[in-house]
């Protein structure tokens, strides 16, 4: 089996996916990279194993740019009559596809399309070639580590103002006012000036500046430590494409009691797990700072977060679906 990797290096959630896929599913994939002027050797190269290899893994795009690189890849596998197991990792994946020549194109060039939810519903007749396979996280999140306090709350993710990033700052502030001993850690990037002007901003007038850090995450080990020592992991998000946010598996593998937006596939993670759910709004710092304050002093079972996500989201079964899903 080949497996085209459409990312590249610098997309965590989906190399730490791809890795995974790789080691425990199918440690005899051939992986040919197709990001950037990859793309070129990897024509060559599909070429070339198709003597030896029958089956086509790719991840594929959620916007048209890359569906022109999906449909120069899609086409030539089907012309060298692969089989082919497409994974889409987007939460805009039935967006993408409300196309009639798209359906039409995916339909003729899959024989199966994995997605990461139920939310996201795609329309027949290439419904019936999907199958739903939710995300896990890395080996290091399963092993369990000792701390006595929990002392953080961690928001983890870039820091776009759709992240709610922002809204995150001002809710902790407003705890802080009310006489909160918690800390805040944002563990991310910043990928636009304005919002990094606004979240340092905001900080620096609070006079909050020491209970605030922001952090990139520097290994998973180190993020792994830090969730273990949160009370709360918040996960405002409205994001666009977010689809089946990794961090928010993460920390609740960590014992994190999760706020979050009902966006994307969240509410679908956190469903029989203690958490909370808000609605998506403008001024949703007042409501992540309610939520903050009922559950701040209140006693948070974190053991059984734990023990219940392990269940939920158990390697055993990824793996077992995965296999399914890749023997056509």
């Amino acid at each position: 089996m080949i497996f085209l990797s459409n990312f590249g290096p610098n997309r965590t959630g989906i190399v730490v996916f791809n890795k995974l896929v790789i080691n425990e599913v199918d440690n005899t994939l051939l992986t040919i990279e197709t990001s950037g002027f990859d793309l070129f050797l990897a024509i060559i190269k599909i070429v070339k194993s198709r003597v030896n290899h029958g089956t086509c893994y790719i991840t594929i795009t959620d916007n048209n740019i890359g569906f022109l690189k999906d449909f120069v890849l899609l086409t030539l596998t089907r012309l060298l009559r692969y089989k082919i197991v497409a994974h889409s990792h987007s939460g805009q994946i039935s967006e993408y596809l409300n196309s009639k020549l798209k359906i039409i194109f995916y339909e003729w060039a899959l024989d199966r399309l994995i997605i990461l939810s139920t939310k996201f519903r795609i329309n027949e007749p290439l419904s019936r070639k999907i199958l739903v396979i939710p995300n896990v996280a890395d080996n290091i999140f399963y092993k369990k580590l000792n701390f006595e306090t929990r002392e953080y709350i961690t928001f983890v993710g870039s820091f776009f103002e759709s992240k709610g990033v922002i809204s995150v700052v001002k809710a902790f502030i407003m705890l802080k006012d009310s006489g909160s001993n918690l800390r805040l850690k944002l563990i991310g990037k910043f990928y636009d000036t304005e919002t990094r002007l606004i979240v340092t901003d905001i900080i620096k007038r609070s006079g909050y500046s020491g209970s605030i850090s922001l952090e990139y995450i520097l290994s998973r080990s180190y993020l792994k430590e830090i969730l273990y020592r949160s009370k709360f992991f918040i996960f405002p998000s409205v994001y666009k494409t977010e689809a089946y946010p990794l961090a928010l598996v993460e920390a609740l593998l960590c014992g994190c009691y999760a706020i979050t937006t009902d966006w994307a596939a969240m509410s679908e993670i956190l469903f029989g797990i203690p958490s909370s759910i808000i609605a998506p709004k403008k001024e949703i710092n007042i409501d992540l700072y309610n939520e903050l304050k009922k559950i701040e002093n209140s006693s948070v079972d974190h053991a059984q977060i734990r023990e219940m996500a392990i269940n939920k989201f158990s390697k055993e079964k990824f793996i077992t679906r995965m296999k399914f899903a890749l023997s056509i």
